[in-house]
């Protein structure tokens, strides 16, 4: 935005300037400039810096296994390399999400843009950000089809041509980059929510283990997905909404936070709405009052209200971009399209390639491995039934999750992915308050199925095709 409006050069270097002087504010607006806010970890216990330091470690493992998978094992991917990839010089020079789609658009908006632009910047910062500006080329060339007799095969061949550019030079890194970043802020802060709570240090780092232990989420984890950024947005919003009572911020500085976290979930992924449903339903249920008073409490949380702001952003910006296109490809095909509960069914089907609701659950539960699914989901549906108490968050947001996405006509294990951290979550509050003899057999589960998971990455490393979510990845 800095950029575009100054009418500054757009290039690496600029950029790394202009970051080095961002990141650096603070300096000058310090004390006694202005007053830091002071910050504390919940009244908690900190591991000492041997764990600290484990941790580091780990994460950089983290990524470093990532970024081999990322450049090594994972092909180029239509779904989504091409489409997060395809955007960049568009937004980079125009801020207009310019590519020609395969659903005969010449803008991009299947979803909310906030990781496109993380890998528009990582283009521009490894200086390939020109080699992708086929994509704007093909969509001023599409521009020019438009209201055509025969625009959808111009289209759809001008789709095509990008498409083999792509393969031939995906540009993995540029492309993945951001989500490597994103997973490794997902190791640390599932690793605090769940020490938070739990203050074992060994149960809090089973979760972020067996999270990314899971062969679906490890490739998922791999490319340009929006899975990562997603799961990031939760998991933040769950952090903060969860511990709002025991973050001991300056009070002038927490409506902010708030307020940013579900802005930067409403940038990032319409699926937050999910999270806005199960906040909502708790505050509904834990305020005293009548219907009106409860509804009213429940819009006052600021995660809520920056989500929705978050929305509105969105929706404006695609409106002032190209209000036909948004409307068509956002808000018809990706919004209303999906849940016209035209094919909610429980048997295989020749004529739909989608899974039914049963194969898609034996799907899911067959890539988390058994027996996990069998001992988180009870654990985790058990939180509804004490339903004013916060641990009940991770069951609405489960449940909330598994109904919407088994009702979807695009029915997919991708979008099974955004409930896996409430399960583990679930999962280990409740072991974490068990005795002994459950914390060994946990732990037995955990060492088993972490084993057999890395097993299923080891045979995907020589053979991709081990895995074959239905009907793509």
């Amino acid at each position: 935005m800095v950029f575009y409006i100054t009418k500054i050069t757009l290039c690496s270097v600029n950029m790394l300037v202009f970051l080095l002087l961002l990141s650096n504010v603070g300096i000058f607006l310090s004390k006694p400039f202005l007053e830091v806010p002071q910050v504390t970890f919940n009244k908690i216990r900190l591991v000492n810096k041997m764990r600290l330091v484990e941790l580091l470690l780990l994460s950089i493992l983290l990524y470093t296994v990532l970024s081999g998978s990322a450049l090594r094992i994972v092909p180029p991917l239509e779904d989504h390399d091409s489409e997060t990839q395809g955007t960049a010089y568009g937004l980079m020079h125009k801020l207009e999400p310019y590519m020609v789609t395969n659903r005969y658009a010449v803008y991009f908006f299947a979803h909310p843009l906030l990781l496109h632009f993380y890998i528009g910047n990582s283009f521009l910062l490894l200086d390939e950000l020109d080699e992708v500006s086929y994509y704007y080329d093909s969509a001023l060339e599409g521009e020019k089809t438009v209201d055509k007799t025969n625009e959808r095969e111009l289209l759809d061949k001008i789709w095509k041509r990008d498409f083999q550019n792509f393969v031939a030079n995906p540009h993995l890194l540029a492309t993945r980059m951001s989500n490597l970043f994103f997973c490794v802020l997902i190791f640390y802060v599932l690793f605090l929510f769940l020490y938070s709570s739990t203050e074992s240090y060994l149960l809090s780092l089973s979760g972020p283990v067996l999270y990314f232990t899971f062969p679906e989420v490890f490739v998922r984890s791999s490319y340009g997905s929006y899975m990562a950024i997603e799961n990031f947005s939760f998991l933040m919003i769950a952090y903060l909404f969860f511990f709002k009572d025991r973050l001991e911020f300056n009070k002038k500085y927490n409506n902010t936070l708030f307020l940013m976290c579900g802005i930067f979930g409403g940038l990032a992924s319409q699926k937050v709405l999910i999270a806005v449903f199960a906040m909502g339903i708790l505050d509904f249920n834990c305020h005293d009052g009548n219907f009106w008073e409860k509804i009213r409490a429940s819009l006052k949380n600021r995660i809520v209200q920056g989500v929705i702001l978050g929305t509105i952003l969105f929706w404006g910006y695609g409106f002032l971009v190209d209000s036909k296109v948004f409307i068509e490809d956002y808000l018809k095909q990706h919004m209303v399209y999906r849940f016209r509960l035209d094919d909610v069914r429980f048997t295989f089907s020749n004529k739909i390639w989608y899974p039914s609701i049963v194969d898609l659950w034996k799907e899911f539960n067959g890539h988390l491995g058994f027996p996990f699914l069998f001992v988180a989901l009870p654990l985790t549906v058990y939180t509804l039934f004490h339903i004013k108490r916060r641990e009940s968050f991770f069951g609405l947001w489960f449940v909330a999750g598994a109904v919407l996405f088994s009702i979807t006509d695009w029915r997919q294990t991708k979008h099974l992915m955004l409930i896996i951290l409430p399960l583990i979550i679930a999962m280990i509050f409740h072991i974490s308050k068990s005795r002994r003899w459950v914390k060994i057999a946990y732990t037995g589960m955990i060492l088993f199925l972490v084993y057999n998971n890395i097993s299923v990455i080891l045979k995907i490393a020589g053979d991709f095709s081990t895995i074959s979510p239905t009907p793509i990845w």
